[in-house]
């Protein structure tokens, strides 16, 4: 992840409570903490097989957990955007 504290701030979004600062002293308690989000947020992992490096090379890995062809074959379907509960409806 580029920038995790930043997206903690984002999903925590309770800037009294929860800011760099904070943050930071959390982490630094060294102690797992449970917070629940007040909002649901969508997760997406994902890991790569092929990437192009810093110096322009591209790298390809193994596909360790065989999710290559799943991802393509999500890859190759047309995009149909989902409504989010509370959001609404597009024109």
């Amino acid at each position: 992840m580029e920038r995790p504290l930043e997206l903690a701030e984002l999903l925590l979004a309770d800037p009294s409570t929860w800011n760099a600062a904070s943050i930071a002293r959390t982490i630094d308690a060294g102690r797992t903490q449970n917070v629940t989000l007040p909002n649901k947020v969508p997760v997406l992992l994902a890991y790569w097989t092929a990437w192009v490096d810093p110096q322009g090379r591209v790298n390809f890995r193994r596909d360790v957990y065989g999710q290559d062809a799943q991802w393509a074959a999500g890859l190759a379907r047309p995009y149909t955007p989902r409504k989010l509960p509370g959001q609404a409806q597009a024109p």
